[in-house]
Formats: C-alpha cells, sequence, structure tokens
C-alpha cells in the first residue's frame, strides 16, 4: 500500500533536503530543454543559504510521503516559486497537489491573480492548468516563459 502525500509548510531544518531534491530535479528533469553549463548555473541558485534567505521571504511548503519529501512550492511577491517534485516522484499527482495547495493559499492571503516563471520544460504543464502567456524571458541560467493566471475563490 502507498503511503498517503501531505501538504504542510516547510521547516528550515529541511532546506539541505531541499537543496538534493531541487538539484535531482533540475538535472534531470530539464536535461533534455538546456545546457548542461545552463542547468550547472541554475543549480547553484539553489544553495542551502539562499534557500533559508528564500524561508523567511515567502511561504514555503513541501510534499511529504512517508518520512521522505517528495517535492517543494513557494509563494512569494504574487508568484509560484520554486516547485519542484523529485524526478521518481513525478506523474503520480504529487505537483497538482502542491499547485492546488498554493494556489488555495493565494487566494486565502487575498491575491487574485498568480504568476510564474516557468522552465521550458514545465511550460505545457502550467498551460493545461490554466496559466496564460505573458512572454518569453531570455536569460544566462536558463530562459523561461512568464504566465500568469487569475484566481478566485469558488463558491
Amino acid at each position: 500500500m502507498e503511503d498517503r502525500v501531505y501538504i504542510r509548510p516547510a521547516t528550515r531544518d529541511e532546506m539541505r533536503a531541499l537543496v538534493q531534491l531541487i538539484d535531482q530535479s533540475i538535472r534531470l528533469t530539464n536535461a533534455n530543454d538546456y545546457s548542461p553549463d545552463v542547468i550547472n548555473r541554475t543549480c547553484l541558485l539553489f544553495t542551502e543559504e539562499k534557500l533559508v534567505e528564500c524561508f523567511f521571504r515567502r511561504d514555503v511548503f513541501v510534499a511529504v510521503e512517508g518520512l521522505m519529501i517528495v517535492g517543494t512550492i513557494s509563494l512569494g511577491s504574487g508568484k509560484v516559486q520554486n516547485f519542484f517534485v523529485a524526478p521518481n516522484s513525478q506523474k503520480q499527482g504529487i505537483g497538482e497537489e502542491l499547485l492546488n495547495h498554493v494556489e488555495a493559499h493565494a487566494i486565502e492571503i487575498g491575491l487574485m491573480e498568480l504568476g510564474v516563471s516557468s522552465s521550458i520544460t514545465a511550460m505545457p504543464y502550467y498551460r493545461k492548468r490554466g496559466y496564460k502567456l505573458l512572454h518569453f524571458e531570455e536569460k544566462d541560467d536558463g530562459s523561461t516563459w512568464a504566465l500568469v493566471k487569475s484566481i478566485q475563490k469558488k463558491n
């Protein structure tokens, strides 16, 4: 029987585990869309120190299955940020649960719109979830798509 996945706020003590999850996810999931150099530069953006800084500026959540963190997502400045699912846990609905959670959280704190800078790899996923393309963002550390979604409380 599979363990149930649940979403909860991350703790500061989990930053090292999140760095490992994010690094693995970037390296394995985005390898077809970005060069090794870009992937290496992107991974350097997610050090333990940088995640701790984010922890104090954003609402950070984790998906937990059993005792393992299998995904993470954060909300900051009206944007979905640091959204990653462990490669061996992808395509099991965990990403959907994480995004549903952060969208509901955004509504709870009064946001009416949610943005995201999506990797080339994840852009089709966001489009399926109702996010609209704004523009392409060319960056040295990995080009992304800017997307936005109107969110509202369901009656």
